[in-house]
């Protein structure tokens, strides 16, 4: 007999738990969130690894299989990539007509998976958590060589040089529609204009910008937005008002950063919002007019 019980997902704040979350809301699912604290090492607990071998979040239990056994399906990518499969929305299907359509999305989907993905990931926890992370753990802290950061901030670049020639008078990544392409996309670039990497932020980025500022004004993404307005921070540390006034969205197409009034007052002798107020206005220099 096939179960009722909505899906459960175990996560952290992170890309992958915005895309997953996105996702289901376009469906209209239900699911039970289990929070995963990574810097206390939960992920690693024998009851999690069983779910996922490798021990990461986002991991998805499916309990309508047809079956007392739920289905599980770990990385983000594989559960957009299943949910899309098993519901046939926001994915081309591969036996259309027109195989084009699918050797795109997929090859842009995998591209950003296993490229920008995975570097921008692994810059952003070794730039701003791995020695936290490390230190709640007791465990020692070695000093990463220079050019290990350089070496993921130069693939980083490389793969958003792509993309911002790519999303050029495109308002969806693939196929003129919807797809998890887009949500895979926009739960990571909505990091740039935080500064968690900043080696970028004198790049202009103007075609990434306004395609994930438009995909912000949509129903569901405004749905989402204040989950990840309460849980994105600054590198090292900020308040949800402090990223609401980097991440402030405006209700057109092409979106707008905004600097509140109240921020402009802040006494400039605080160092710590001096820094937020020149990110923002950085910020603001390579967002499209």
């Amino acid at each position: 007999m096939q179960s009722k019980k909505p899906m459960e997902l175990f996560c952290c704040p992170c890309p992958g738990q915005w895309s997953t979350l996105l996702m289901m809301e376009h469906l209209g699912l239900d699911c039970i969130q289990h929070d995963v604290d990574i810097k206390k090492g939960e992920q690693f607990k024998p009851e999690f690894k069983k779910l996922n071998p490798f021990c990461m979040v986002p991991t998805l239990l499916d309990h309508e299989t047809g079956s007392e056994r739920p289905l599980n399906v770990f990385d983000s990518g594989a559960i957009l990539v299943y949910l899309a499969r098993k519901y046939d929305k926001f994915c081309p299907n591969m036996n259309s007509k027109n195989p084009r359509d699918f050797c795109d999305y997929i090859s842009w989907f995998m591209s950003h998976q296993s490229g920008l993905a995975t570097h921008m990931g692994s810059y952003i926890y070794y730039r701003w958590y791995r020695d936290q992370v490390l230190t709640t753990r007791g465990e020692k802290c070695e000093k990463l060589p220079k050019e290990f950061l350089q070496e993921h901030c130069c693939n980083i670049e490389r793969y958003l040089d792509v993309f911002e020639e790519h999303l050029c008078d495109k308002q969806f990544a693939v196929n003129d529609e919807l797809t998890i392409v887009d949500m895979a996309l926009y739960s990571w670039f909505v990091y740039l204009p935080l500064g968690f990497v900043p080696d970028l932020n004198n790049k202009k980025y103007n075609n990434i910008k306004r395609y994930t500022n438009d995909l912000a004004c949509l129903p569901m993404f405004k749905k989402v937005q204040p989950v990840l307005d309460k849980h994105l921070k600054l590198p090292g540390g900020g308040s949800e008002e402090e990223v609401s006034i980097i991440l402030h969205h405006g209700e057109s197409g092409g979106g707008t950063l905004k600097i509140e009034p109240s921020v402009r007052n802040i006494d400039s002798s605080s160092q710590h919002h001096q820094t937020l107020l020149t990110a923002a206005e950085a910020t603001l220099d390579i967002m499209p007019p």
